[in-house]
This record gives C-alpha cells, structure tokens and sequence, in this order.
C-alpha cells in the first residue's frame, strides 16, 4: 500500500493570498486613489469649461457662414441671466417677424459661469461681418478661476478663443493669451 505524499498539504496551503496581504494591498491603492482624485476634479473642471466655450465658439462660426451662406442677416443674442443659466439665441429677421434659428443654453449643473452683460451681434449676409463696431467678448469662468474668452472682431467678423491671464493665474492651457 502507498503511502499519501505531504506535498499536497503544502500546494494547498501555497495558494492564494492571506487576508492580511489583501488588505495591504487595498490600503496602497486607496492611498493612491486619493492623491489622484483632486487632479481628476480639476480636469473635469477645465473640460467643463472648455465644452462650454466651445460650443458658443462653434455656434457663432455656424451662424457667420450661415449668414453669408443664405445671404441673410442674422443677430446673436447673448444673455448671461444669472451667470450659470445663459443662453445664446440666433434671430433671423423674416418680414417684422423674428424666427428662432438656434438656442444653446448653458447647464447649472455644470458650474460654468458666463461672467459678461447680456448683448446681441448681428452678423450680416454679405461677407459675414458684424454690423456692429463694438463688441464685447464672452467670457467663462470656472469656479477655480480658469477663465476663456470668445472674441468677435468688428469690421471682419474673425471669431476667436483666448484664455486671459491675471496675476499668472486662470491660463487655459492650449489656448493662446488674450
């Protein structure tokens, strides 16, 4: 008769991970987690703020070639409300009559803050320039003090991005200064 051999006893007890390891290892990543956290809330932030800018930024691109696309006159309507509700309108003109085009509104929930007075701009169908020869620009602020600003040039109607910089502080980073 043979006799059992010890070696599966200490297979068996070799395999796996005490429950002491395990918890180390929990501990390390939950160390790590929350180093990582802070900076994943500030990206979250920046790209808030950047969406926000852009979508206004491509709105008003669409408007000026639409504009000299149809050959119409068409106004944009900026209304900062309460800062974290703004909404963009673009108006066509039609016999007295004002036809709604486009509306983009800004989410509260998001936390971006559109910090300029409320103005319109009305973008002219030959060529595209505004009519007006001062125009304020749009500006977005995140609660951390990032900023961008979406720029109209007067007389040529060249639509641009910017992040403004104050004191070293708010610099958006793949955008040029303003």
């Amino acid at each position: 008769m043979k006799r059992p051999n010890n070696k599966g006893c200490n297979m068996w007890r070799l395999r796996g991970f005490t429950i002491v390891e395990l918890m180390i290892v929990l501990i390390i990543v939950a160390i790590l987690a929350s180093m990582a956290i802070p900076s994943f809330q500030s990206m979250i932030e920046r790209r808030r703020l950047i969406g926000a800018a852009e979508s206004v930024y491509s709105d008003l691109q669409f408007v000026r070639s639409e504009a000299v696309k149809q050959s119409w006159d068409l106004t944009v309507t900026i209304t900062p409300n309460d800062g974290l509700d703004w909404c963009l309108e673009v108006i066509k003109l039609v016999e007295e009559v004002e036809e709604v085009l486009l509306r983009t509104c800004g989410d509260p929930e998001l936390n971006i803050r559109m910090t300029n007075n409320a103005f319109s701009v009305t973008f002219r169908g030959l060529r595209g320039a505004p009519k007006e020869t001062i125009i304020p620009g749009i500006e977005f602020a995140s609660p951390s003090g990032l900023e961008l600003r979406v720029l109209i040039a007067p007389y040529i109607g060249r639509i641009r991005m910017c992040s403004p910089v104050i004191d070293g502080v708010g610099k958006v980073n793949g955008y040029p200064s303003c």
